[in-house]
């Protein structure tokens, strides 16, 4: 049961993705895929913590699934990539560090929203 609530979820984050990329082009895409999962996780996370009669299939399907396949760490690296093979080093390490701050933050404020519901 587990595999398959892992599966649907992937399936689900990863039309969400798709939509996302579809929607907004580029690097934007990516960023703002990966900040929006990162609030999720962290809204989710707590919520998920607070409740007890959430099951282990719900949970690997909203945490693993979902934001997994919705948040991408490898379409990330291969754009951070491109853009310093194409001589883009500032956007490059403006791109990474902004990911990863507004990533963090958005976890964090979701966390921070969920535990102040």
């Amino acid at each position: 049961m587990m595999w398959i609530s892992v599966a649907l979820g992937g399936a689900l984050g990863a039309v969400m993705r798709y939509g996302l990329a579809q929607a907004i082009r580029g690097p934007l895409a990516t960023l703002s895929a990966n900040v929006i999962g990162c609030f999720a996780m962290g809204v989710l996370y707590v919520w998920l913590a607070q409740r007890g009669d959430v099951s282990d299939a719900t949970r690997a399907f909203l945490m693993t699934g979902l934001l997994g396949a919705l948040t991408t760490y490898s379409t990330f690296s291969l754009e951070t990539l491109q853009m310093w093979q194409s001589d883009r080093i500032g956007a490059a390490m403006g791109y990474a560090g902004g990911t990863l701050l507004l990533s963090l933050a958005a976890c964090a404020a979701g966390a921070w929203l969920a535990r102040s519901i």
